[in-house]
């Protein structure tokens, strides 16, 4: 971890980010972990040149403790509490959600957003993928598809989404990031996807 509090630290990550994203010519980047990195930090990316588009990943459940990181021009938060909502309705299990709840979260959280971009996601690069929690059921995965292509935010795709991707689990290993996204060329491109 950073001290950022520490002038120096700041100053030189700060260049860091500047540096990397005009030499390379990046539409933004993707803050992993924001909640572990102190807020002033994070509303100064960037302290100098244009903006810098900043993705943050909060994992956390509560909507208004979330948007709270989204506080630019050019900020977005990762939906958490959108995605355990979602879990919680289309992954099958003995507890499993009615879909009205994702009318209730609709209308009881929604608002909470205060017009801050939320990413609305079912993968990400932490999280084992979605249809593999589905057991392969592409019709719940589309209709999971659906709801965050449809809902207020920005829908995120992670690649391989594309593919009905359902990664590899290693039980000696399973929060392996190689396990959620292997490489497309190693497992082949399936031209004939539903998805």
């Amino acid at each position: 971890d950073y001290d950022h509090e520490n002038p120096e630290v700041w100053r030189r990550l700060q260049e860091f980010v500047r540096e990397h994203v005009d030499s390379y010519g990046f539409d933004g980047i993707r803050v992993d972990a924001a909640r572990h990195i102190s807020k002033p930090f994070l509303d100064h990316i960037p302290e100098s040149g244009p903006p810098i588009p900043s993705f943050y990943e909060v994992v956390n459940g509560q909507l208004s403790y979330i948007t709270g990181y989204a506080n630019g021009d050019y900020s977005a938060v990762y939906n958490y509490p959108l995605y355990y909502t979602l879990v919680n309705i289309f992954v099958p299990n003995p507890m499993q959600a009615p879909m009205s709840d994702l009318a209730k979260w609709m209308e009881d959280e929604g608002p909470k957003a205060q017009g801050r971009l939320l990413l609305n996601f079912l993968e990400n690069n932490d999280l084992p993928r979605f249809v593999y929690k589905l057991d392969g059921d592409l019709v719940l995965y589309h209709n999971a598809l659906l709801c965050i292509l449809g809902m207020e935010g920005l829908p995120v795709l992670l690649y391989g989404g594309e593919q009905n991707a359902r990664g590899i689990l290693d039980y000696n290993d399973p929060l392996r990031v190689d396990n959620w996204r292997p490489a497309l060329w190693d497992v082949g491109f399936d031209e004939s996807t539903s998805t």
